[in-house]
């Protein structure tokens, strides 16, 4: 991919001074690998594990009764 920037003479002295470069290919080198580190960055970002699953199961009833009589439950005694 290629790409064209055009850049005024103001922000370039701008950048100069700033950044205590001398030269435009120095300085345009410079910006190309913060851009490159930023890109890789926002790239390698891991997903959260949490929502991993989300939209992955299915409901398909709903609990009306328990599985053994209330009775027979040794908590309750």
């Amino acid at each position: 991919m290629q790409a064209t920037i055009h850049l005024d003479d103001n922000l370039m002295q701008t950048a100069f001074q700033l950044s205590g470069i001398k030269t435009e290919q120095a300085l345009i080198e410079q910006a190309v690998k913060e851009l490159i580190k930023s890109y890789q960055i926002a790239t390698s970002a891991k997903k959260s594990w949490l929502g991993c699953m989300r939209n992955e199961g299915k409901i398909i009833g709903d609990i009306i009764s328990p599985v053994m009589n209330e009775n027979e439950w040794d908590v309750l005694s």
